[in-house]
């Protein structure tokens, strides 16, 4: 019996050799990111800047540790998924592991991929500035909603340095002149006195917009700014989700996810007038709640909101402008940039089709609230060389007639609609509720940078009602073999 057991412990042994080895090999290098980790959280308590010549030395160890974790993680997936009642023993044995493991294996490539780029964002090298802007998707626009607030922060050193909340009135009061307005912002936002910041999210390509937003905010006081931060209300639900309860002690008001927006939009119109700071102080107050919160956080709890944060960036809820080359670069390759972008085929055997449907809501409303909406896109192939769509949208209104906030903000969703397609591609019609929209009615705008063209118009959904709009397209065969 004691043979059979030594050889039993033998052949584990043998078995799980080069685990053990790499683990060793790992942990030699991993050891060297504890004092890292322990000079940053010592720079950070005592809020000392960190230095390029300190962060490239932590840079390459980081390194060493990353590349010494992928090795031995490989190693640990393969041992446990394929030897049985491997990952049962080491959740007995380390019942932590598992889920630490699982954390930094998803994080590792992504750690690993943007450790270059950590230090020119968080202001190692300088002093950055950034826009964060607040966007209400309950009131949409092309880049994701309704320009409200922003919040103002600036790194240096490797930490924030300043962070505060803005109403977005401030500066935009300050732009001086008149600004032409885009066609379809001039006849259906009826404003006086020109394009307005508050407006200026109306390109839905985000590189794009997000010079246009840069420019207006110059105007107003707002210069050498580093990058734009677009996020929409949806995205800092999703973030707040995993918190649960927020105390925010100036208001002495407990809210979560789902009633945030309810408090901080009946705290702004109980107070308002022009030039009031009510806007700015709640935002400042709930900014600063929601800091002392996270940092309260366990690392499951942190993670479930790095994970909320990723989700939201792959769904463009969260879309970022950066000056840097380099970092604009790494956000496009992510598909983070909030570009709009065509897609190519890599086989002669596919066709590669875009489009895109945009969304502005431009009965000053809240309607988006409770509005959905189903898309149903059919393409057929014709035997002549040319194909033929038809884009169909069906809105279901869910508002009443009349707003009855807190729950109902908005009424009618008048909703300027652009369908975008393939610069080759040509509108053959337009129906609403089965009735044909003229031609005079719908504008046709060309971007030839991106390959795309633009058909819009203006479609009604009432309160409590349905529309259904039609679009039918006729387009060739491109000699890439693209459609």
């Amino acid at each position: 019996m004691k043979q059979l057991v030594f050889f039993a412990f033998v052949g584990l042994v043998l078995l799980f050799s080069p685990l053990i080895a790499e683990s060793f090999r790992a942990y030699r290098h991993i050891r060297i990111c504890v004092p890292i980790v322990d000079s940053y959280m010592s720079h950070a308590d005592k809020q000392v800047a960190i230095s390029g010549e300190i962060w490239n030395s932590w840079t390459k160890d980081i390194q060493q540790c990353v590349r010494a974790f992928i090795s031995w993680d490989t190693l640990f997936e393969r041992y446990v998924t394929t030897i049985p009642g491997a990952q049962y023993l080491v959740q007995r044995a380390i019942p932590s592991l598992l889920p630490v493991v699982k954390i930094v294996r998803t994080y590792t490539p992504l750690l690993e991929a943007w450790l270059p780029h950590i230090a020119e964002i968080s202001g190692v090298y300088g002093k950055r500035t950034y826009l964060i802007l607040l966007q209400n998707n309950t009131e949409l626009r092309p880049t994701g909603g309704f320009l409200g607030s922003f919040i103002f922060v600036t790194t240096e050193g490797g930490r924030v340095t300043e962070m505060r909340a803005e109403d977005i009135y401030a500066p935009d009061g300050q732009l001086k002149g008149y600004v032409e307005a885009p066609e379809p912002v001039k006849t259906f936002l009826f404003q006086q006195g020109g394009w307005k910041l508050r407006d200026s999210n109306w390109n839905p390509n985000f590189p794009e917009a997000a010079q246009t937003m840069l420019w207006f905010f110059e105007k107003g006081g707002y210069v050498n700014v580093d990058g734009v931060i677009a996020v929409t209300l949806s995205a800092i639900q999703d973030v707040l989700t995993p918190m649960g309860d927020i105390y925010i002690p100036d208001y002495d008001k407990h809210v979560d996810a789902e009633t945030l927006y309810s408090f901080l939009q009946s705290q702004t119109e109980l107070s308002f007038f022009p030039g009031a700071t009510s806007k700015r102080d709640v935002l400042g107050a709930a900014m600063r709640s929601v800091t002392r919160a996270i940092n309260d956080l366990s690392y499951s709890k942190k993670k479930e909101i790095a994970d909320a944060v990723i989700r939201r960036l792959d769904s463009r809820d969260i879309q970022i402008w950066m000056k840097n080359s380099n970092v604009q670069h790494a956000l496009e390759s992510r598909g983070w940039d909030g570009s709009l972008r065509q897609t190519s085929c890599e086989s002669d055997r596919c066709r590669s089709d875009a489009l895109a449907i945009v969304e502005a809501n431009v009965g000053i409303n809240k309607a988006n609230c409770c509005v959905d909406r189903t898309v149903l896109y059919d393409l057929w192939f014709n035997p002549d060389g040319t194909a033929t769509s038809s884009v169909r949208l069906q809105y279901q209104n869910h508002n009443p007639v009349t707003p009855q906030p807190p729950k109902f903000y908005g009424g009618g969703y008048r909703n300027y609609l652009r369908v975008y397609r393939r610069l080759d591609a040509t509108m053959l019609s337009s129906e609403v509720n089965e009735l044909v929209t003229p031609r005079k009615d719908i504008s046709i705008e060309p971007f030839p940078a991106s390959g795309f063209v633009s058909y819009g118009m203006l479609v009604d959904v009432p309160g409590g009602g349905q529309t259904t709009t039609t679009v039918r397209f006729e387009q060739n065969y491109s000699p890439d073999g693209s459609v």
